[in-house]
């Protein structure tokens, strides 16, 4: 029974967060130049929430009472434009039900995320327990991560399924996302952008089965996706309005992952097409606003928390001759070279040297023009990008079986290449930068194939295409995806009792009254996991050189040399004793 209790409420709870972002939304929907769409309005409503969060975080604590608050707020602002769904045609309204209570089922898991207690969950308390700390990062330089994901998803904690719903902003803006894509192309029949949605929908109905193994990046990935419609659609209609909302989801997106800054690469074609006319963008006073306010309180916060810009990249860092409690470029560059090499295949060269002394650094510059021949020897990535390949394969078959007739199009040779060079170079940056499926190298893979083996065919031609087989694939596909996860959902029903509801692993500390203000020490040597109040992993243990309060504000400073050691040490760990990466490995 209270299995039923429980999915029952995380529909009610589900439909409530959807229809206040939504709300939210609906106030910029009319401001636009041209009216926003019901999904993109939803998406768009993630934006306004995230600069509502982070500025009050200047002041209060994203907890239950704040954020039950900014819900009804957006609830009673859709109900106030409930006029805008109603004109939304029936056909269209059960296709995004459908989208909905799909995605719903997919949401269902008591799993979380493989990084939920090392530094999603600490982050996600800080915010809901405590206003804006300056210095949080001194504690675990991974609480100063940029990611403005975990804003949204301090929000979504309910008092009832507690942290269950942390990773659904990805869950609603992928319902929003294929929402925006359907009724775009009910209304524009841009060919293009309907063979660009088989392709997105089917690699999303193929892997993220499970979404909250891709928790942040699927968010991410949704904004890509946006991106790349835009792009088309400004190439086939000229419309400008897809430069200007393509700008405000660039800065947007970069706040919430930081590789969606590879889509600065998309303004290459705007720019080819509009030259000076791109600062036109100017006058577009709301989207001026909107980027420049999301920019300001989001970096404000970034150097709050840790002392740079956007940490981890070193050259946006201050010293602390300047500011006392920042981790400074030293620190951030270890870090910064860690993940990069991480994200680059240390973690297979690792295998073959088997050397414990091995520093991210060092592998840097060794392979710096190189280390495409280590990545390949990771199978998953390998098997990711075959999966892509294959799907492409499939989606040209159905392509060219579905063509009735052919004529030849008038077409522009330079503004083909001006776009194929645009996808190109988007693609090379990430293949240098950021070579790693799960940074946003699904749809920047996708995409480039899609330019090439779709898009130019269809910009020499014109074709008469049908539809039936695609849409025969996606049911199929959606037919696997639901099968799928009800027999996972089966399997996870027999072991919990209480599901959907994960059972947290409550972790030890002992505690430290080093300072006025005493702080935990994890007995994990990364995790703080589910422990409230001010908490240091153990090998963070004597990260904190000072700890004051003024003014009602918490003000820690780093010593930054036990940082460079932690960070080293975890980089070993995860490539020869993975294992200590398991919230329950204190116990062993």
């Amino acid at each position: 029974m209270s299995i039923i209790l429980n999915i029952s409420y995380s529909l009610i709870y589900l439909s409530f967060l959807f229809f206040s972002i939504w709300g939210y939304g609906s106030l910029l929907k009319k401001q636009f130049k041209k009216e926003l769409n019901f999904g993109e309005t939803g998406i768009y409503g993630f934006v306004i929430i995230y600069l509502i969060l982070v500025t009050i975080h200047f002041f209060l604590p994203i907890n239950y009472f704040v954020g039950l608050l900014i819900k009804v707020v957006g609830l009673l602002i859709g109900l106030k434009n409930y006029s805008l769904i109603k004109k939304i045609d029936s056909k269209l309204f059960n296709k995004f039900l459908i989208i909905i209570i799909i995605f719903f089922i997919c949401s269902l898991t008591d799993r979380v995320h493989d990084d939920f207690y090392w530094y999603h969950l600490p982050t996600i308390n800080y915010i809901h327990d405590y206003k804006i700390i300056f210095g949080i990062a001194s504690l675990n330089d991974q609480l100063g991560y940029g990611q403005g994901y975990f804003y949204l998803s301090s929000l979504f904690i309910d008092p009832i399924v507690k942290i269950n719903f942390i990773y659904h902003p990805s869950i609603i803006i992928i319902s929003f996302f294929l929402i925006f894509m359907i009724e775009e192309n009910s209304k524009k029949k841009i060919i293009e952008n309907k063979l660009l949605f088989y392709f997105f929908i089917s690699i999303i109905l193929i892997k993220f089965t499970r979404f909250k193994e891709y928790g942040l990046d699927v968010f991410a990935f949704c904004i890509i996706g946006v991106l790349s419609y835009y792009l088309i659609s400004f190439y086939k209609t000229k419309d400008k309005t897809y430069f200007n909302k393509s700008l405000l989801l660039i800065v947007f997106g970069f706040f919430i992952k930081q590789y969606v800054i590879i889509t600065i690469f998309y303004l290459i074609y705007y720019f080819y097409k509009l030259k000076l006319k791109i600062f036109l963008f100017l006058k577009d006073r709301l989207i001026l606003f909107l980027c420049i306010f999301i920019s300001i309180v989001s970096m404000s916060k970034n150097i709050v928390q840790t002392g740079c810009l956007i940490y981890p990249i070193p050259v946006t860092c201050i010293s602390s001759n300047y500011v006392n409690w920042s981790l400074g470029n030293e620190v951030a560059k270890k870090r910064f070279d860690h993940l990069k090499a991480y994200s680059k295949g240390i973690k297979m060269y690792a295998k073959e040297i088997k050397d414990n002394n091995l520093k991210a650094e060092e592998y840097l510059k060794n392979f710096k023009y190189s280390f495409h021949r280590k990545l390949i020897l990771d199978k998953g990535e390998v098997e990711k990008i075959y999966i892509v390949l294959f799907l492409a394969f499939v989606l040209k078959i159905i392509f060219l079986t579905s063509t009735k007739t052919k004529t030849s199009n008038p077409y522009s040779k330079k503004d083909l290449i001006a776009l194929i060079s645009t996808s190109s170079v988007t693609l090379i940056y990430w293949l240098w930068e950021a070579p790693s499926m799960r940074f946003g190298g699904y749809f920047f893979v996708i995409f480039f194939i899609y330019s090439l083996f779709f898009f130019i065919p269809l910009q020499k031609n014109n074709y008469i295409l049908t539809f039936k087989k695609f849409n025969i694939l996606i049911f199929c596909l959606v037919g696997l995806f639901v099968y799928k996860n009800i027999a996972r959902i089966t399997k996870e029903i027999n072991i919990n009792t209480n599901f959907p509801k994960h059972k947290l692993v409550e972790i030890k500390y002992q505690l430290s009254n080093k300072f006025k203000v005493p702080i935990k020490i994890s007995n994990h040597k990364y995790f703080c996991g589910n422990i409230k109040e001010l908490c240091s992993p153990n090998l963070n243990k004597i990260s904190v050189k000072k700890l004051e309060k003024k003014n009602n504000y918490y003000f820690i400073y780093p010593n930054k040399l036990d940082h460079l050691m932690k960070i080293d040490k975890e980089l070993t760990d995860i490539m020869y004793s993975i294992d200590k990466f398991s919230p329950t490995y204190e116990k062993k």
